[in-house]
C-alpha cells in the first residue's frame, strides 16, 4: 500500500523537479539578498519595474557647467588640421583650453583657455590667441 509522504521530507513553499531543495531555493537562486546587484545583474529589472531609483536629481551650478566645458583640451597640432582657413572658433566646436607648443602657420585662435607654451607658440607664429 502506496504511503503518503510525511511533513518533514515534503519541500514545503516549492514545487517538484528542481533536484536538491538546496538548488531551488535559497539567496543564490534569487540573485543575492536585498538589493544587491541592483547596478549589476539586476539592472534590466529595476530599469523596467522601477525606473525612478536611477533618476538623476537635484542641479549642477553655473561654475560646474563652465569647469566642465573647459576641460575639453585638443593640441595646437590637431587646431591645424581641423582649421579650414585663418580663423577657427574652438568654443562652437565643444573645445575648451588649447595646449601644445609647435604650430607651423598663423592662426587667429578664439577658445576659453590657452596654456603658456600654446599663446607663446601662436604669437612667435604671427598668429592671434582670442579668449572668448
Amino acid at each position: 500500500m502506496a504511503r503518503k509522504m510525511r511533513k518533514v521530507h515534503q519541500m514545503r513553499g516549492g514545487k517538484r523537479g528542481y533536484g536538491s531543495k538546496k538548488k531551488h531555493r535559497g539567496k543564490g537562486s534569487q540573485g543575492g539578498s536585498g538589493k544587491c546587484g541592483l547596478w549589476d545583474h539586476k539592472k534590466i529589472y529595476v530599469l523596467k519595474n522601477e525606473p525612478e531609483r536611477f533618476k538623476k536629481r537635484g542641479f549642477k551650478s553655473l561654475y560646474q557647467k563652465q569647469m566642465k566645458a573647459r576641460k575639453e583640451t585638443i593640441t595646437l597640432e590637431n587646431v591645424a588640421k581641423l582649421a579650414a582657413g585663418k580663423e577657427i572658433d574652438l568654443k562652437a566646436l565643444g573645445y575648451g583650453k588649447v595646449i601644445g607648443r609647435t604650430i607651423s602657420e598663423p592662426l587667429v585662435i578664439k577658445a576659453c583657455a590657452f596654456s603658456e607654451g600654446a599663446k607663446a607658440a601662436i604669437e612667435a607664429a604671427k598668429g592671434k590667441a582670442e579668449v572668448v
